[in-house]
């Protein structure tokens, strides 16, 4: 697969295709009933056994390292009147922009996922794509919703057709462009088959389809009426999508490098680089006599007018997802499903893109010396290690159930918390799983004291000591929804609790309190448990990301 270099790798919408994995839903009833409970307890107080003796230090002090993102990951474009609708797949949202950068919601209903495209007829009825099985939804101007019945799925783009019927681009079944109905979402006729994976459409002057083909690295033109095809370019980087530029030239994003490359209407090819932008590029859209560029990595919005000059940000870059935070230095380090992003001095750097050489979206996160981490992949079962100077990602372990949590302790040992199937384990030579407990309620997050090993039960409202060959002392129950584990030397235990947006601290007399409330920790989608991204630096401070909301919050215990 190509790349775009050193430093960064791409194909950021895939990490949101990705987020649903087969079976998800298995235990999520369960988990539900298990927090509910939890909840419960939590309201007649914290127990605790087995205090540390580590000592706060410092004075109390809250600051916002980053704030809330706007746009968590930006898709599919389309003007509506004077604003901008946004497709927001990880987080199934839509979201209205306005040309002052302001975001609003649009109300979705319940069952609406994972939308990735959309597009506006003359009427003002909205049609969504979805990378759900049969995932058309169709909005009437005044605001009501229906599904479509379509006989589709994992589609990638929609485009209304001159004849006033849709074109939606299908990944699945060997990647195919389809005919629909608008009224009632059937499937009328296959337009294009075995087409490598289809990205967003686009409608030529002269109502032929554009179609970026993502993975053989194409854009074809598709007639709607002779069903004909032929290829504009080749040797494209993860073309995502293409468009008329006001100036009325063709151009294609190149997802796997963030270049806006000129595209030739007679097949001869693409041409130079007019706009570079950051990997992760999505979509382009005219809105009048301004383009606009979203970045499903980062959910920024990039408006020019006058085209290619006069960029602007028409929406801030920020963190899509986060599920781990570590302190590299006095920087941060974030996972988001998306990417690994950089958090130094209030902005935002994005280091590695997911579903590019090798690494897939990244949940867990632990550091290493050089430059190197590792993260793990849930719905792949897979633990990576990432060099983040070179952007390559080798898969160093594979077939493990729900992988969320990694460690690496100070002997150099890798730790994983292997979710689903309620244990946790240690990689010994040749990458083999150790167990180092088992049985337990779906553990999540992960910290390590010394030589021992502490998990917390989000399900059952625990937190856990763990050595090998032991049975697990329990160090505290009736918390609610412990996600999120952190400590360091000389630091006490940190514990954020999903269930009720607050960071909690283990004292030296064993008692447990609540240092900061009012967060907002729960992850959206949460179909199976993920950890909450907390973390303690070299100075005491503690820092947690928001998963609903993707801010950063960084505190100063007593």
């Amino acid at each position: 697969m190509r790349g775009p270099g050193p430093r960064l790798v791409g194909l950021a919408a895939a990490a949101a295709t990705a987020w649903a994995c087969s079976g998800a839903q298995s235990d999520h009833a369960a988990l539900e009933a298990e927090l509910a409970r939890a909840r419960a307890r939590a309201a007649v107080g914290v127990a605790v056994e087995d205090p540390d003796e580590a000592r706060a230090t410092g004075t109390r002090r809250i600051e916002t390292v980053l704030p809330g993102s706007p746009l968590r990951g930006a898709g599919g474009l389309a003007c509506v009147g004077d604003r901008i609708t946004v497709t927001e797949p990880v987080v199934d949202r839509l979201s209205s922009v306005q040309a002052d950068g302001t975001v609003s919601r649009i109300g979705t209903p319940h069952g609406f996922t994972r939308p990735v495209d959309l597009v506006v007829d003359a009427a003002g009825v909205t049609f969504v794509a979805t990378a759900e099985a049969g995932g058309v939804w169709r909005r009437e101007r005044g605001g009501a919703w229906r599904r479509m019945p379509a006989d589709v799925s994992e589609l990638g783009g929609i485009a209304l057709l001159p004849t006033g019927d849709l074109a939606v681009s299908e990944c699945a079944h060997g990647g195919r462009v389809l005919r629909l109905h608008p009224d009632d979402g059937r499937v009328m006729e296959t337009l294009a088959s075995g087409l490598g994976c289809p990205g967003r459409l686009a409608l030529a002057t002269d109502g032929r389809l554009l179609v970026p083909l993502r993975e053989d690295g194409k854009v074809i033109t598709l007639d709607p009426t002779t069903r004909s095809v032929r290829t504009l370019a080749t040797d494209v980087d993860i073309p995502s999508a293409v468009g008329s530029a006001p100036d009325g030239t063709l151009v294609v994003l190149e997802e796997g490098t963030g270049r806006v490359r000129l595209l030739s209407a007679t097949g001869e090819g693409v041409g130079r680089t007019v706009v570079s932008l950051p990997p992760g590029i999505a979509d382009f859209e005219v809105c009048g006599e301004t383009a606009i560029v979203s970045n499903a990595a980062t959910g920024s919005l990039r408006a020019f007018k006058p085209w290619p000059s006069g960029g602007r940000v028409l929406v801030p870059s920020g963190l899509v997802v986060p599920t781990a935070i570590i302190f590299s230095g006095a920087d941060l380090l974030v996972t988001d499903r998306t990417s690994i992003k950089r958090v130094r001095d209030g902005g935002i750097e994005l280091l590695v893109l997911a579903r590019f050489d090798g690494m897939p979206p990244p949940v867990g996160l632990a550091g290493g010396p050089s430059g190197l981490v590792w993260v793990t992949a849930p719905e792949e079962g897979e633990l990576h290690q990432v060099d983040i100077g070179r952007g390559e990602s080798t898969r160093i372990a594979s077939g493990l159930d729900w992988p969320t949590s990694v460690l690496r302790t100070l002997t150099g040992d890798l730790v994983i918390a292997e979710t689903g199937a309620g244990r946790v384990v240690k990689l010994g030579i040749g990458a083999i799983p150790f167990t180092i407990a088992s049985g337990l309620m779906s553990p999540v997050p992960l910290a390590t004291r010394g030589e021992r090993i502490l998990t917390a039960e989000p399900s059952g409202g625990r937190v856990l000591r763990l050595r090998a060959e032991e049975a697990p002392t329990v160090l505290a129950s009736g918390l609610v929804g412990p996600a999120g584990l952190a400590t360091a030397r000389g630091q006490p235990l940190y514990i954020a609790e999903e269930g009720k947006g607050t960071v909690a601290m283990r004292s030296p007399d064993g008692t447990v309190r609540r240092v900061i409330e009012g967060l907002v920790l729960s992850i959206p989608r949460s179909e199976r448990p993920l950890p909450l991204p907390i973390a303690v630096g070299p100075d005491g401070s503690v820092v947690v990301a928001s998963p609903d909301n993707g801010s950063i919050t960084r505190l100063w215990p007593y």
